[in-house]
């Protein structure tokens, strides 16, 4: 599909639109256009003040009819757990001003949930994950004046929706997080995992490897669980903090505490926590989300006073 191709297909949405949703925000129209159910599983995710922002956004916004046929195990938990309502809220999120046939050229759509949408599709009829429609007629491709919405026939679920903590994840992923996870249960530490929404930089068992330091610390070494406690507070920061919601130049307060911070690089090459490289990002938890590292990210005060080494490992 050429450029101007897309830029007409745009220009005839923005003619066909409803004037009187150009003066609302994407917010306000989906409850005017009758999304009760989605307006208020929005509200209970606290997307109100994001959704009447500035945007652009791109909604994929479920019909009430669609709430009525989800799986009620999914609404179930949707209703108890609020992590899981904000990660499959985000997931109908997208970053932009996109219409039909600019979505259908996109094929993997990138939503602030951090996971992608796969759209197929032809001119003006698509499909969003093999198995999701826009209802049609006039509420697809919908322009309020901080975005566009469309309205699906479907609850959308991340592929990697997960009611697992973020300690179970790292049980199951342990492909990537043996070591980390080993290291926390020989030191009866699995309880700091827990804890409600937090973001943890996990180091891989690539990253372990690369430091005797601590790889020396036995389980009956002085002050060994007071230094593994302190190293992974040092990977743990406050919220949800998905891709989509690291930007280049973030500085992230720590749960190590005392003013420790993690910085944030972000650019063509990738993402970056310090010295540490994101390998795999966006790994759901009912309770946060991970980020796979490939360093251990080291406090410089936990260098000087308990491991004895100085300067970078």
């Amino acid at each position: 599909m050429s450029f101007l191709t897309i830029v007409l297909a745009l220009l005839v949405h923005v003619a066909s639109a409803e004037k009187r949703y150009i003066d609302e925000n994407v917010f306000r129209c989906m409850h005017d256009i009758g999304l009760s159910s989605f307006v208020q599983i929005l509200t209970e995710a606290n997307m109100q003040g994001t959704l009447t922002g500035t945007g652009p956004f791109t909604i994929l916004a479920p019909n009430n009819a669609a709430f009525t046929k989800a799986d009620v195990n999914l609404m179930g938990s949707l209703a108890k757990e609020p992590l899981l309502r904000a990660q499959v809220v985000e997931y109908h999120i997208v970053n932009g001003f996109y219409v039909t046939p600019q979505l259908i050229q996109m094929k993997q759509v990138p939503t602030i949930e951090g996971q992608h949408l796969t759209i197929t599709g032809q001119g003006n009829r698509m499909l969003i994950n093999n198995h999701t429609h826009p209802v049609g007629g006039n509420t697809t491709d919908i322009i309020c004046n901080n975005g566009i919405i469309h309205v699906v026939d479907s609850v959308l679920v991340p592929p990697k929706f997960s009611t697992a903590s973020i300690a179970a994840q790292l049980l199951i992923r342990d492909d990537l997080f043996r070591d980390a996870f080993m290291a926390l249960l020989l030191n009866n530490l699995t309880h700091m995992l827990e804890v409600s929404e937090f973001t943890l930089f996990a180091p891989t068992d690539l990253a372990f490897g690369r430091y005797s330091e601590l790889s020396n610390i036995r389980p009956d070494t002085p002050n060994a669980a007071m230094i593994y406690q302190e190293v992974f507070k040092y990977h743990m920061v406050p919220g949800r903090r998905t891709s989509y919601k690291l930007h280049d130049g973030d500085r992230l307060f720590t749960m190590h505490g005392s003013g420790s911070v993690l910085n944030i690089t972000k650019n063509a090459d990738g993402l970056m926590v310090d010295n540490a490289k994101v390998e795999e990002a966006d790994i759901p938890a009912s309770n946060g989300v991970i980020h796979a590292v490939d360093h251990i990210l080291f406090p410089r005060d936990l260098l000087a006073a308990l491991i004895g080494v100085s300067g970078s490992p």
